[in-house]
């Protein structure tokens, strides 16, 4: 498998996991993350005020510590864009 189809496997099980936080509740969605925990994949989260399950579940978080929703969603659109700006140099560097 290279690269490519590794990044779009990646956005296809990202976006089966937004769908199930846009459609279920949050214990719902922290059993679907413990089950991705109990088949050893990695759990990257995005936290704001204390972190939380999730905070103390990623295997990597982009944690905003501050107790403001929108602030922190704000810290995490930014951190959605640098990524995916990352994301978009390594895949037009493999071509």
């Amino acid at each position: 498998m290279n690269y490519t189809e590794e990044i779009t496997n990646c956005y296809a099980r990202l976006e089966k996991t937004i769908e199930a936080l846009n459609k279920e509740s949050i214990n719902q969605v922290m059993n679907l993350l413990q089950e991705a925990y109990k088949n050893e994949s990695k759990i990257v989260g995005m936290t704001g005020y204390n972190g939380g399950k999730l905070y103390q579940m990623s295997d990597y978080n982009m944690h905003a510590p501050i107790n403001d929703m929108q602030i922190a969603e704000d810290i995490h659109l930014t951190f959605n864009h640098m990524m995916m700006s990352i994301f978009h140099k390594m895949v037009a560097n493999e071509k």
